[in-house]
């Protein structure tokens, strides 16, 4: 039942209803105290952090975070990986809340995770993303822009939307001062997969502003057509279609 719900409690979370995300959540946290294995509990305190963190719950989110580094202190586990994902979800919450420094600090831990181990190919795109966010706050955008690359390149053949078209705002994010045209088209891009993917924008605001910025430079209509022409490619075409624009 534990691992039913589990499953069940991902498919709203990543498809933006956060609400009704932390409902199922809570309900999987509550049999994970009663009957889970340490790693069930740990991970789905992770999971139930994050949606906070994503609505703005950043007290409770904290104390759920620390709860699970607590667990998986006594716990052994035999994926080296373990810790990291609570670790990965800490910076998640601390980028939320605007502390870029504990950010980083936490992501830090991640690396020092992530050399010492195997990730597999959707925690390499995932963590990346997340990355990347860091180091565009940070005011990193070279870094940064070689982290979005890399979720859109290594996400397409694993279609891992969500993530392909968190790293399309990123690079969008990132374009906008030096090629607008190349930033509406990959706004499309990112249109298009976010819509597969049923999946929330990540900075709702940032992106309304991008897109206020677009329009002053482009104008609304020639904005809306390099927003068509991005939003009508195949995820599969976007790797070829930003090498063949940025070469």
């Amino acid at each position: 039942e534990l691992s039913a719900r589990l499953i069940a409690s991902e498919f709203p979370r990543y498809g933006g209803q956060l609400e009704l995300a932390l409902e199922r959540k809570r309900e999987a946290l509550d049999l994970a105290r009663e009957a889970g294995s340490p790693g069930q509990l740990a991970t789905t305190l992770d999971d139930t952090a994050c949606i906070l963190g994503e609505l703005g719950g950043f007290d409770e989110a904290e104390r759920l975070l620390a709860e699970a580094l607590a667990v998986r202190a006594t716990a052994a586990s035999d994926d080296p990986l373990a810790p990291a994902h609570t670790w990965a979800t800490a910076a998640e919450v601390a980028l939320r809340a605007g502390r870029l420094a504990e950010a980083e600090q936490r992501m830090a831990e991640v690396v020092v995770i992530e050399a010492v181990s195997t990730p597999w190919p959707t925690w390499i795109v995932e963590t990346e993303q997340l990355k990347g966010r860091i180091d565009l706050a940070a005011g990193r955008s070279i870094a940064a822009r070689q982290e979005f690359e890399r979720v859109v390149r290594d996400g397409v053949p694993l279609e891992f939307r969500a993530m392909v078209a968190h790293g399309l705002d990123g690079l969008s994010m990132i374009r906008v001062e030096d090629d607008a045209r190349l930033a509406a088209e990959l706004v499309g891009m990112a249109d298009r997969v976010r819509a597969e993917a049923r999946g929330p924008i990540w900075d709702a605001s940032a992106r309304e502003q991008l897109l206020l910025s677009l329009s002053e430079r482009l104008g609304a209509d020639e904005l809306a057509r390099l927003r068509g022409i991005g939003h009508a490619l195949p995820m599969a075409s976007i790797p070829d279609r930003m090498a063949s624009l940025t070469a």
